[in-house]
């Protein structure tokens, strides 16, 4: 039931300019008028009025503090997005891009700085700017660490991705890895989002409960260490989705009950656009909520090894299909390769945060720095070689294609005769013949 709530928010949230402003009012009054005429499960209406009278009132009042960028001159602004070409700021309730490669390679998130900008063309351009780093306790601990981790690791490529995996932090990410990883179509494992924090939250649980053994204080570090994590690579709405579905999950293994896990994306997505403002207009929040979704929803079930791998590709489908739309409409085309080169990177993923962490360490950081080097090389040489021609789906034939492959893969991965076929599923009732 949590779904319908998060659906009626986000339905009054993403609602258009020119929709019936009585809506909400009408369906909290139908509710009220159910419950006194005695029909049950009237609360459930109600609250689901409620969440949509909510995201109502959220659009409005994010729609009237919205304001267009400045044509240029000189203002102050907040960094709130980092890339190697320029800076996402936000400056008196307007969201907008600044273009140089100065004001990028010094700047962090979170940083304000007074900028001159004049515009060229359709883009703001920054002449000048006087940067004030933040001086939160985070963001210095991230500007340090993203210090060190550059001061003990000579190559440029392996320190880069050491600090967008482990800090969120990709100003210095060079070209041709960038490139690379675009024309892969794994751009989204440069930023820290849901595998990253899964696969921290994942081993600290682990290592936490072979150390003190099954007990909430295993859990509840395992959890602090994860938000830690979460809030030391920038606190982005992807990675805070992924820290409230694990922290249900913790909690729920610990307290020996199971919890749906389309209820914890569901509260996720109550509370991120809530705690973010415009992380509903977000596309990296975008695709992050939706991709999880198709996991959710469509996955499959399956054991052995043969059942793994094809569990693993038809989640890596699954979720490349099921962005398909915002990809495009972000990126110009799709990328096939995704799903596959999603699957060869993931060791070498995990291998490089894991060294990065050791590279932080005074006494492993030499032999670490050395195979952090050799592990992001083998990556991007992975990744280079899994390249297929971009796709772009346009005209009602090919999206009918689109929506026929997405109900494949659904009817895939929820029959149970299907995936479950390559191996036995635990839980399932297997028969028994008379002579076993």
């Amino acid at each position: 039931m949590v779904f319908w709530y998060a659906a009626a928010l986000l339905a009054g949230i993403y609602a258009p300019a020119g929709h019936p402003w009585f809506l909400a009012p009408f369906l909290l009054a139908c509710s009220l008028g159910a419950a006194v005429s005695g029909f049950r499960r009237t609360g459930r209406l109600a609250l689901c009025a409620a969440s949509y009278a909510t995201g109502c009132i959220l659009h409005g009042e994010r729609t009237a503090s919205s304001a267009a960028p400045p044509d240029g001159g000189v203002f102050e602004c907040t960094v709130q997005t980092v890339t190697p070409s320029g800076v996402w700021v936000s400056s008196e309730g307007s969201r907008f891009r600044l273009s140089g490669g100065g004001l990028a390679a010094a700047a962090m998130e979170g940083d304000s700085a007074l900028v001159l900008v004049e515009r060229r063309g359709g883009f703001l351009h920054c002449c000048c700017f006087d940067l004030h780093p933040c001086r939160k306790p985070l963001d210095l601990a991230r500007r340090a660490a993203a210090g060190v981790i550059r001061e003990r690791v000579p190559s440029r490529q392996a320190s880069a991705l050491a600090c967008a995996l482990l800090l969120g932090e990709r100003s210095r990410m060079p070209a041709s890895v960038r490139r690379v990883f675009r024309e892969a179509g794994i751009s989204h494992m440069l930023s820290v989002s849901g595998l990253h924090v899964a696969l921290v939250a994942g081993a600290l649980f682990l290592a936490l409960r072979r150390a003190a053994g099954r007990s909430w204080w295993s859990v509840l570090g395992a959890m602090a260490a994860m938000w830690l994590y979460v809030l030391l690579s920038g606190g982005r709405a992807p990675a805070v989705r992924a820290g409230i579905m694990g922290s249900i999950a913790m909690a729920a293994s610990q307290a020996g009950f199971r919890v749906p896990a389309v209820s914890s994306w569901s509260l996720a997505a109550m509370v991120v656009p809530v705690v973010f403002p415009g992380a509903e207009r977000d596309a990296g929040a975008q695709m992050s909520f939706v991709s999880v979704l198709a996991l959710v929803l469509m996955s499959g079930r399956g054991r052995g090894r043969r059942g793994m791998l094809l569990r693993a590709i038809h989640a890596g489908l699954c979720s490349t299909l099921a962005v398909a739309p915002l990809v495009q409409s972000s990126y110009g085309a799709l990328r096939l390769s995704s799903p596959y080169a999603t699957l060869l990177s993931t060791p070498p993923m995990y291998l490089v945060m894991a060294l990065g962490v050791l590279c932080l360490a005074p006494g492993a950081c030499v032999p670490a720095s050395r195979l952090l080097e050799w592990a992001s090389w083998a990556w991007i040489e992975a990744a280079g070689a899994v390249d297929l021609p971009p796709v772009r789906i346009s005209g009602p034939a090919a999206w009918c294609a689109w929506a026929l492959a997405v109900a494949a893969l659904w009817f895939a991965g929820r029959r149970r005769g299907f995936l479950s076929r390559f191996g036995p599923v635990k839980g399932f009732r297997e028969k028994r013949t008379a002579g076993g």
